[in-house]
């Protein structure tokens, strides 16, 4: 704001034009800039950063953030990230070790001169690639094996497998219990549905003693596509289903009644096809199909979702409750 001069007095003015007399007061640790003009300008301390993307699998180069406010700060995160250079949660660089990096969702924060900005970075496992899978032709190929009278009338259960479909389509089986002729016997069946394009969702059909088994959990459409490698794990218990693509929970939408506990009419498990004359082999690769007597916790269901291992000692699920384990090829 300009002063009102008595003659002979000098301007005092806050915004100065060319050549004007200026008293400007500059805090400690400010940056300015002088105008060709003459005036004096403040320059904000600024912490943007951005790493390439939102989410990173633990298979990818490790990433750097590019700084675009002032540079000389430093990273930080909570204890389950783990930066290249420092081997900690703190980093004068950001880059982001994923493989030694918890699988979760973090925030990496960047502090330069007092000012902080965040970015939330997901880190996923690596997606699944096999090298000794159980590969199926679509038209007879499917794996036969035995009774699975283990799940007879419990009430909670969980399966846990790896696949990859060649070609989107509706009703291709991974694995299933299920024989349907003028009946229906067996415990589930799992299977693909709402195919669009190179996209499908899946249906877990779990036997109810009253009716002809449609009652179902369906995942929303086109979570899973062609030509990729998921693991998948279904919890049971007490009719609460639960599903997990890759580790992360997925929403289901239930289709008729889920029972409360599995029924006590035994199929044999097939992998790779329905049943009895509902044949919908699959066309592609099966893997690592396991089978367990527990709804498996969230810190299994991470475990097994890590990638294969050896599932009679996981840290967080007990051996003893591993009904089947189907390692396809090993």
């Amino acid at each position: 704001m300009a002063v009102t001069n008595d003659w002979g007095q000098a301007a005092k003015n806050s915004t100065n034009g060319f050549g004007k007399l200026a008293t400007n007061t500059i805090n400690e640790g400010a940056i300015y800039e002088n105008s060709w003009s003459g005036d004096t300008a403040l320059i904000g301390t600024s912490a943007a950063f951005a790493y390439g993307k939102s989410s990173y699998n633990q298979g990818e180069a490790d990433p750097t953030p590019t700084i675009t406010g002032t540079a000389g700060g430093s990273f930080n995160a909570d204890a389950g990230v783990v930066f290249v250079d420092t081997g900690s949660f703190n980093s004068s660089t950001g880059q982001i070790d994923l493989s030694a990096t918890t699988i979760d969702n973090h925030i990496i924060t960047y502090t330069v001169d007092g000012v902080q900005s965040g970015q939330s970075v997901g880190v996923t496992a690596a997606p699944y690639s096999s090298t000794r899978s159980f590969s199926f032709d679509g038209v007879n190929d499917y794996f036969d094996a035995g009774s699975a009278s283990y799940l007879n009338g419990l009430s909670e259960f969980s399966l846990s497998c790896w696949f990859k479909l060649n070609t989107a389509a509706n009703d291709k089986a991974i694995v299933s219990d299920w024989f349907y002729n003028s009946g229906v016997l067996g415990h589930f069946a799992l299977q693909t549905e709402n195919a669009s394009g190179s996209t499908y969702g899946l249906t877990l059909f779990i036997k109810n003693t009253s009716d002809g088994g449609s009652n179902r959990v369906r995942t929303d459409a086109g979570i899973f596509n062609e030509n990729t490698w998921y693991n998948v794990i279904f919890t049971f218990n007490l009719g609460t289903v639960n599903c997990y693509k890759n580790g992360n929970s997925v929403s289901l939408t239930t289709i008729g009644t889920i029972p409360t506990a599995l029924t006590s009419q035994n199929g044999n498990l097939n992998i790779g096809k329905f049943g009895g004359s509902l044949t919908r082999y699959w066309n592609g690769n099966i893997d690592e199909v396991s089978i367990w007597n527990t709804a498996l916790s969230s810190d299994a269901v991470t475990e097994i979702a890590a990638g294969p291992s050896e599932l009679t000692s996981l840290t967080n699920a007990s051996s003893s409750n591993l009904k089947a384990w189907y390692k396809m090829g090993e």
